[in-house]
């Protein structure tokens, strides 16, 4: 019986330790909000039955029950992670070994789509239990907003300025191009000011850096491999917040190899470049005689086809292909040029196209020009797949070559060539420190190498050329190090050899005689 009393006193102890651990644990206050119809924002903790909550670094669950039916939030991080402030992005299910966040979502009892919702933690404090979320969500047919607080005064939306710089065109040194800030945004006000700067890189020039959007002139004579400028956007709303972003912008080399169509549509002037940014491409050859371009828009769908076509039984390869005709007026004699949208879906062409590079379907540069059935309607067009532009001059330093420890290398770049122009530059370079190359800017240079090398030794030199436009291209040649031949000894004869060849033989003759005078 004392037994009993003992253990029933311990169990009450323990529940009264549960009970209060657990009051220290629990929410003071939670608020939710969900938007329920369009632009009508529904608070629900102001409800009779107030939200219950449990909360955790991993997730965060709200529920509500009225009479209407349950209401209710699932909050949760990918797998294997914990909450921290940021935006949790594109919401799938909760399920194990989940490499999304979480958001699940049902208003009066019915279930919202799992997936394609987003939240935005302002505030967390595992420790304080803490927790300013606000979300979107898809849900009813339309998509809704909300956000929760748990012990948080923050205001709902939660008060926030955005700086949002985006670039949304290809950025090839010397083009123009506009740097987008129309994506900031503010909900404790309007945006007033926009402020953009340039951060780090090469000066490009900032044509109007207090508008929203501005064009942006990039630097020209950038590396091959790519130059980095950095620009920053400030945006401050009519209530005063401000908030700053930066923007990293890879300018690349117009030497450098890319994707594009640039063309001018039929009877307008103006010039139009489609990139990877905007469409996809994918380059099929057709038996023999025929390439085939396929595009689609990588927003939204939508796209079109280009093909161009030698005579029939030819196949297709580097080259002019003159009188080409379109599908509905050529023949089996003739080349075939249709380019589909670009052309207005114009089929009664005259015209001509050249193939400067094809290397199966992994690189195809060619230029169309064709009229629609008048000479004021010419629509001219680069189609450049993985490729260099045409102009590109071919840098030529020479065959690898060996070179014994202490000689000099003559290095010679003169076989170097242009297609449509000279050469006007040259740079040579090595990735090893130790080389010091002498007229590194000529075409004819050289460098002696270093004693100290070790046989065997690889040295990587490199040649740029740059041509009378502005092209750039470059080759790598390789000397191997070996090293100094000995000096042979001599074995024989008077040298020095034979002398050291008696001397032992003196001694012993000399040591003999000392013996028999004893």
């Amino acid at each position: 019986m004392e037994l009993f009393k003992q253990t029933k006193l311990l169990m009450v102890k323990s529940l009264l330790i549960l009970l209060f651990l657990f009051s220290n644990q629990a929410i003071a206050e939670t608020k939710m909000w969900l938007e329920v119809y369009p632009g009508v924002i529904e608070t629900y903790h102001d409800k009779p039955s107030p939200p219950s909550t449990s909360f955790s670094s991993t997730q965060i669950y709200i529920e509500q029950n009225s009479s209407d039916g349950r209401n209710s939030l699932l909050f949760a991080p990918a797998s294997n992670q914990s909450f921290s402030v940021g935006s949790f992005l594109n919401t799938g299910p909760l399920n194990a070994g989940r490499t999304w966040p979480t958001l699940e979502i049902s208003i009066n009892s019915s279930a919202c789509p799992m997936s394609g919702h987003n939240f935005h933690i302002y505030e967390f404090d595992e420790s304080q239990r803490i927790a300013a979320i606000d979300f979107d969500f898809y849900c009813g047919g339309y998509r809704r907003s909300g956000g929760i607080r748990i012990n948080s005064d923050s205001a709902f939306p939660y008060p926030i300025t955005q700086a949002v710089p985006s670039v949304r065109t290809d950025t090839i040194e010397g083009h123009t191009v506009t740097l987008y800030g129309e994506d900031s945004h503010s909900n404790t006000g309007a945006i007033a000011n926009f402020l953009w700067t340039q951060e780090s890189g090469k000066t490009a020039q900032i044509a109007s850096p207090t508008l929203t959007n501005t064009e942006v002139t990039l630097p020209t004579d950038v590396a091959l491999n790519g130059e980095t400028l950095t620009f920053a956007l400030e945006v401050t709303s009519d209530s005063g917040d401000i908030d700053k972003k930066t923007l990293d912008v890879l300018v690349t080399s117009k030497s450098a190899p890319a994707t594009y169509i640039d063309y001018t549509p039929i009877n307008l002037e103006q010039n139009i470049r489609l990139t990877e940014r905007e469409y996809s491409f994918q380059l099929d050859q057709l038996e023999t005689d025929a390439l085939l371009l396929t595009t689609n828009y990588n927003f939204g769908g939508g796209g079109f086809a280009i093909e161009l076509r030698a005579p029939k039984g030819q196949p297709i390869a580097v080259g002019t292909y003159d009188n080409a005709k379109g599908v509905d007026n050529g023949t089996d004699s003739d080349p075939i040029i249709n380019l589909g949208a670009l052309s207005e879906f114009c089929r009664n062409v005259e015209g001509r196209f050249t193939i400067h590079r094809l290397e199966q379907t992994d690189k195809l540069f060619a230029s169309v020009e064709h009229k629609c059935g008048s000479d004021d309607f010419i629509l001219k067009a680069d189609i450049s797949i993985n490729s260099e532009h045409p102009s590109v001059p071919e840098a030529k330093p020479g065959n690898n070559m060996n070179a014994t420890v202490g000689d000099t290398v003559t290095l010679n770049g003169s076989a170097s060539t242009d297609s449509d122009g000279s050469i006007v530059a040259y740079q040579w370079t090595s990735s090893l420190s130790a080389i010091q190359i002498t007229n590194a800017d000529q075409s004819t240079a050289s460098f002696v190498v270093p004693e100290s090398m070790a046989a065997n030794t690889r040295i990587p030199i490199q040649l740029i050329v740059t041509d009378d436009l502005g092209y750039k291209n470059q080759s790598e040649m390789i000397v191997t190090t070996k090293a100094k031949e000995s000096t042979p000894t001599n074995s024989g004869g008077g040298g020095g050899g034979g002398a050291l060849f008696w001397l032992p033989l003196a001694a012993l003759l000399l040591l003999n005689r000392k013996r028999q005078a004893v």
